[in-house]
Formats: C-alpha cells, structure tokens, sequence
C-alpha cells in the first residue's frame, strides 16, 4: 500500500550552513524528499542561511553560550569588512560576558544545549497549527534529538532519528557533559520509533548499551550527491597534497609529516617539489610541534576557513572543492581514538567524487578500508610509518613521471539519492502511516 505523503518537522541546529558537514547531510536530503512527495518543515538555529523554497524557522538558544556560538556565525556570514566584524564579535561577548561565565560555572554542557527548548517550543506551535506524519531529528549537535525526545514525550508524534557522530564511548572521560550524552543516546533508543548511524560498529556499540533498541537501529550511509566542481585538474609546477577539514589532538597530520620527512631525506626533489596544503581550519599543537621539529614549514601552507571570494564571487565550500578537484593527492586524515571505529570522515565521500587519488590515514575501521580499496584508492594505518611513507613517494613518483596522476575516472556510488531511498524504505517498512494535528 503506497503511504499518503504529509509533512515532516525536519530539526537541525546547522541546516543550510555553509561549509558543515552535519548540514550538508540534512539539507542535501530536501530535494530528494520533496521530489517523493515529503513536505519538510525545518527548524533550526540561526547559523545556516534561510531557505526561501522550503518552509524554515530559524530559532536562537536560550543560553549564552549558545547565543556566542550562534551569533559568532552569523556576524562571520553577513559582516565582510574584518574590522567591523571584530568589532561587533566583541561587543556581543562584552554584552554577555557575566552570564556567560555563570552559565561555564554551573551547566557542563555543549555550547548548543538549550537551543533544545527553543526548538521545542516552536515545534510545539507548528504542531498545533499543522498535521505532520513525523518528527526527523539529525545531529551533529545533540540537542535535536533532545528536542525531538521533548516532542516524543509530549506528544506521541512518531520520531526518526539520524546520529551522526558517536554519542557516548565507554573509553571518554566521566563526566556532566558525557553523562548526558549517555542518557540522550538511551532516551533516543528507547523512544524514537526508527533510529540510524552511519557505520556498522556504531550501531552495534549502541545496541550493545542499549537492548531496548531491539530492530529499530539501522545503518544508512549519508553519502553525498556529486558536487559542482567549477575546476578540473591539471598537473603544475608542485606535487599538490590536500587535506581538507578540522584538526584537532586526537586527529593531527603526525603521521603524514613524519612521511613527508622521511621522504625529503631520501630525495631532494621531494622536498623542492612538494606542498602539503591544509583547508578549513589551521594546524593543531601536535602537528605545529612536528612541522617544527622536522623543519618543513616551507612544504606546509595553509589556508584556513575560506569565505566568499568578492572578487570572483564564489562561497567558501566552491572554493574548497576546486582546490578538491584540482589536488595531486587527496589525504584523509581519521585520527586514533577509540571512536574511530563508529565513524566515516565525510569529506570521504567528496573527495570520491574528486576523482583524485587518496590516501587513507585510517585507525581499526573495517568500512572505511573497504569503501577506501573498492574505490581504488589506498590506506594505511596511522602507526604504519613505513607504509605511509612507501605509499606517499609512489603516488609522488607517479606524478613526476610522464603520465602524472590522471583522475580515477570513477563515479562515487554513495549518494544522497540512495541515502533518502533507504530511509523512505525504512519508514514505510517499519512505521505505521500518521499524521497528527494537536489545534
């Protein structure tokens, strides 16, 4: 029987936010969901741009520092001129400075958590307007799902929920912050009525803490539609590496530095000849204290956050994929916590549509080795040294041979498309159809 299409309450915290991957997960989805019949409503803080084809509310946090968070993005997006910006930045923290700091001193929770109760204040004003077959909570940030958790208990609307990130890992520190992370991800099992993750271990972790989850848990792989690459590759004067995305302790380019020394040492046209360039955020301590410690700042640049070009009027993410598309070699960069076997680095799925070669630097996930070598590219464990440094002098040499690092020629099998498929197969197998209006 074909289920009657009504409206989905779609709460996000960063939709339509350029340049986060939780966003592009859930706002990509929109139109494959339109096309089958689904009516989203969103609601989400005010980072992301407001969509004007979709129905949107965009609602602040009650907390300050959910405010500072919220408010830092949007000054960075509608405020050019640098000094101005700095300006307002500081006069919002001045402004709320005190309870700011009473806020640290007494709550030991993410920078989002109240934005929880304003979305669920306004989701209940939208039910009561609207009929909605369900509630669909993603994250990135948890208070989504806590938000929905809210709605759920109040008022039985049935819940799909879609977790990004691990929630909660037996081997994390004790404390406020992965408490409640723990009690959401139980709440979330216990209540929502379908529930997925993006990899098999984390699915099994969770089911693991959480028999209650029984069949509802399911795996669906996010994938990402082919991007609008405005370039295409061309070999040029440098052997081009990029790395694109945040670094942090727990996830650094140690181990490709220390490659990359290795391999200067063995041939002087390495180090003339190749450039390590790092997009979306700066080098973390650990990786600074290698780039010092080998003397290679001369192979490193890097390029931050980038903002819209006036110039040329392309946005920050159409900047990152051209420098994508037109790398010698792409390196993904997983980091070796514990939780590295429950998760997929997403910009995976771009750099497949790249269509540049990557090299894995990987740590205990299974997936991830399979999806990296069924797509025809390699990896190496972050304490293989030797192996990584074998792996990056070959696809060096290969560039500096005759024929180069041509593109790979392969389309990526991971789409947005067959993601919204999956959960649509999901929701008519398992849910029975509704649709609720509390006027």
């Amino acid at each position: 029987m074909t289920r009657k299409r009504r409206r989905w309450l779609v709460l996000s915290h960063c939709y339509n936010m350029d340049g986060r991957a939780a966003s592009q997960t859930i706002t990509d989805k929109m139109p494959f969901l339109l096309e089958r019949g689904i009516e989203p409503v969103i609601v989400s803080a005010l980072t992301g741009e407001k969509d004007e084809l979709l129905e949107h509310h965009q609602v602040t946090s009650l907390a300050p520092s959910g405010l500072k968070f919220e408010l830092r993005h949007l000054v960075r997006s509608k405020i050019r001129n640098v000094f101005l910006r700095k300006v307002v930045k500081l006069s919002t923290s001045l402004l709320i400075l005190f309870p700011y700091l009473l806020e640290k001193l007494f709550v030991r929770l993410d920078s989002h958590w109240s934005w929880a109760f304003t979305a669920y204040f306004k989701s209940m004003k939208l039910i009561k307007s609207k009929e909605f077959e369900l509630i669909y909570s993603t994250g990135g940030a948890h208070c989504a799902h806590h938000a929905a958790w809210m709605l759920k208990k109040k008022i039985g609307l049935p819940w799909i929920a879609e977790v990004h990130d691990p929630m909660y890992n037996d081997s994390w520190p004790s404390n406020a912050k992965t408490k409640w992370s723990r009690k959401l991800e139980e709440r979330i099992c216990q209540k929502a009525d379908l529930v997925w993750w993006f990899t098999n271990k984390a699915k099994e972790r969770a089911l693991h803490r959480n028999p209650s989850l029984k069949e509802k848990g399911h795996v669906v792989i996010p994938g990402c539609e082919c991007p609008e690459f405005s370039d295409v590759y061309r070999k040029n004067e440098f052997f081009d590496i990029g790395h694109f995305g945040s670094l942090h302790e727990s996830r650094n380019l140690v181990p490709l530095i220390k490659a990359m020394s290795e391999n200067s040492k063995r041939d002087e046209s390495f180090a003339s000849k190749t450039r390590l360039h790092v997009y979306g955020g700066h080098l973390d301590s650990f990786s600074k204290a290698a780039v010092e410690e080998e003397g290679l700042e001369d192979m490193i640049i890097e390029h931050g956050r980038l903002e819209k070009d006036l110039a040329t009027g392309k946005s920050g993410r159409q900047q990152v994929l051209d420098a994508m598309r037109c790398s010698d070699l792409l390196v993904l960069v997983h980091g070796e916590n514990p939780d590295c076997e429950e998760y997929i680095p997403s910009k995976l799925y771009e750099y497949l549509w790249a269509q540049r070669p990557v090299l894995g630097i990987i740590w205990r996930n299974n997936l991830l080795e399979k999806v990296i070598i069924e797509q025809g590219h390699e990896h190496a464990s972050t304490d293989q040294s030797n192996l990584i440094s074998e792996l990056l002098f070959k696809n060096f040499s290969k560039w500096s041979s005759s024929t180069g690092l041509p593109d790979t020629g392969r389309a990526s099998p991971f789409t947005t498309e067959e993601a919204v498929l999956r959960i649509l197969s999901l929701v008519d197998d398992q849910m029975e159809p509704t649709a609720q209006s509390f006027k």
